[in-house]
């Protein structure tokens, strides 16, 4: 950081953890100035947590405000209805910024899963973590269902730490569902 900062004209502080170089503030000593007391916060059920926006399917997306009961209410209800518990491992094929995916994140984190991640959707990759993570769910849209599936090589994996497949984003088709539970 030192060697960089002639190149860094905008940053205003730098802040260092350790020995105190010239012109960088010591991070103990920005905390030292500041009592060790939390600040008293008053929450409601019902304040606003986030704005997360729509897929955007029939328009453009709109802002939907939720609040600390909605995203509760979540937890919960994806909970119940995908029986997670502490020992699963999810694999979460959607990009990390749809709301799903922070909800079902949020949710694995509550019950303390592993979560394991892919930069984007690929059969044959998806495939391997599957079988090396030892992945028990999959968090993923109907047509990615259908090209794991139609995988030519998807017999020489083991698939059988599977127990969960949440899909999203569209209906299945019967018989790519019962393909995908057998």
């Amino acid at each position: 950081a030192a060697s960089m900062r002639p190149e860094l004209s905008k940053v205003k502080h730098f802040i260092v953890i350790g020995n105190k170089l010239e012109g960088m503030e010591s991070y103990e000593w920005l905390v030292s100035k500041y009592p060790p007391t939390e600040l008293e916060t008053k929450l409601s059920e019902d304040d606003i947590i986030s704005i997360s926006y729509t897929g955007g399917t029939t328009g453009l997306p709109k802002g939907v405000m939720l609040t600390h009961k909605n995203i509760e209410a979540s937890i919960i209800n994806i909970v119940m209805s995908s029986g997670a518990t502490r020992d699963d491992i999810l694999l979460s094929l959607f990009p990390h910024f749809s709301h799903p995916t922070v909800m079902t994140l949020v949710t694995y984190f509550y019950m303390g899963c592993t979560y394991v991640s892919i930069e984007k959707f690929d059969s044959e990759r998806s495939l391997e973590i599957i079988q090396k993570e030892r992945v028990t769910t999959l968090w993923l849209a109907p047509a990615m269902v259908t090209s794991l599936l139609e995988y030519r090589d998807i017999d020489k994996y083991d698939l059988s730490s599977l127990h969960t497949i949440i899909y999203i984003g569209s209906p299945i088709a019967a018989e790519v569902s019962k393909k995908a539970i057998k």
